[in-house]
């Protein structure tokens, strides 16, 4: 029984790695003393600035050192070696998918004497040929968005371009839209969300991302991208959700759009109709129950929930529906399509007076029209429907957990576990 849990465990770390890589950047480096020359066994260690979480590794004799799956977030770096000082450089940002060089310079010193660094280091991908850009928390959160459609910001990229965009709620999600990529045809976008696809492989659109707030950032690769993303030769957009730290942060929010504040079209006679409102609310941090646990530098969470009404005037929509006497099986009075014609039944008889018996109908047909079109509707014409108005009510929620746990085989190994939960519901009422 316990192998079998072992393996189980196993084969679920594997799983996640594999997710977790697609979305993770990496440090990479060498340690060189002040003469140039390469340090060899020195200990170098990477901690996320808002969890503590490190990992730890020494150099070989080549003196480099490579930090690969890494989380985008916020590092600290420092390295140790035996006759020097401490190196410690503060405020390192890892984007997502991204492969950073740091290269270190150590001083002759004492070990108990430390040199610190800060600011940002300057953002070159020297490992890698591949041409991404990432588009960052402050510009999701800042720039403005139609709808808070964070996907939509994809188009920020050089090279990139909205083809088309879904308007059919049958085939997906309202919203959705093809994007090219230097050049690329329809469908040759892969879309991933923590490092787990977010395409709909049927029709090749995006899946729908989380709302702003519960975004970190998301990367997209134009070019000479890995060969572990495969299937698309267009683009990979791969975005990543936000996960709790040691501090609590949270916020809740609206935004609104009603007609009462936009200006007329210079062409229109009135402004638009369009209402809508986004609300919503997000929280993060560490797991704490009372007396329990306290999950501060070991297990963290993070949730949000959205919800849009969208209230507006459609397109005119014209139809034909039946009359009183119509319903009532009389087709006497249906005017210019019975003029000079008589009904008959499936028999080929004549119904008398062009009355139907109404035992006749349709159940179904009956029960459409008592309950969606209009009552008492007269003419000698099938009356004319018109229904321009409709509403949309979406409601959506996200949230997320993230935990970390000590193997003991090696006590400067972490195993993190995501899990990620989404749902939504669009609702339209004619």
């Amino acid at each position: 029984m316990f192998k079998r849990i072992a393996l189980g465990l196993q084969l679920l770390s594997l799983a996640v790695t594999s997710a977790f890589a697609q979305e993770a950047g990496q440090i990479v480096g060498s340690i060189r003393d002040q003469s140039g020359a390469l340090i060899p066994q020195a200990t170098v260690t990477v901690t996320e600035a808002g969890t503590s979480l490190s990992r730890s590794m020494t150099t070989g004799s080549s003196g480099e050192f490579v930090f690969p799956n890494l989380r985008p977030t916020t590092y600290t770096v420092s390295a140790e070696a035996l006759s020097f000082r401490v190196f410690r450089q503060t405020g390192v940002t890892l984007l997502a998918n991204q492969s950073l060089t740091i290269n270190i310079g150590m001083e002759v010193g004492a070990v108990t004497e430390t040199v610190n660094v800060g600011g940002q280091v300057v953002q070159v991908d020297t490992s890698t040929s591949t041409l991404a850009e990432v588009v960052d928390e402050a510009r999701i959160v800042e720039l403005p968005l139609n709808g808070r459609d964070a996907a939509k910001l994809s188009t920020l990229v050089a090279g990139t371009v909205m083809i088309s965009t879904s308007t059919e709620t049958g085939k997906g999600i309202p919203g959705n839209f093809y994007l090219s990529a230097n050049g690329s045809g329809t469908g040759q976008v892969s879309y991933r969300l923590d490092g787990n696809t977010n395409t709909d492989f049927y029709f090749q659109l995006n899946q729908e991302f989380p709302f702003p707030d519960a975004l970190q950032e998301f990367s997209i690769q134009t070019s000479n991208f890995s060969s572990q993303y495969g299937n698309n030769a267009g683009a990979v957009v791969n975005a990543v959700t936000k996960s709790g730290t040691n501090e609590v942060h949270g916020g809740a929010f609206e935004f609104v759009r009603n007609r009462e504040f936009n200006a007329r079209d210079f062409f229109a006679p009135k402004p638009d109709f369009l209402k809508r409102n986004q609300f919503g609310a997000y929280l993060g941090g560490p797991v704490y129950i009372p007396k329990l646990y306290n999950g501060k530098n070991r297990t963290f969470f993070f949730a949000g929930w959205q919800g849009t009404r969208l209230r507006n005037v459609n397109n005119a929509k014209n139809a034909n529906g039946p009359t009183v006497d119509e319903k009532n099986g009389n087709f006497n009075t249906c005017g210019l399509p019975c003029t000079n014609r008589t009904i008959k039944d499936a028999s080929n008889n004549n119904f008398p007076n062009n009355m139907v018996p109404t035992s006749l109908f349709d159940p179904v047909a009956v029960n459409f029209a008592d309950r969606l079109l209009p009552v008492g509707l007269t003419g000698t014409v099938c009356s004319h429907i018109r229904r321009p108005f409709n509403r949309t009510w979406i409601r959506g929620w996200y949230g997320s957990t993230t935990s970390s746990a000590r193997m003991t085989a090696s006590p400067a190994d972490t195993l993190s576990i995501s899990s990620r939960t989404r749902q939504l519901t669009i609702r339209t009422i004619m």
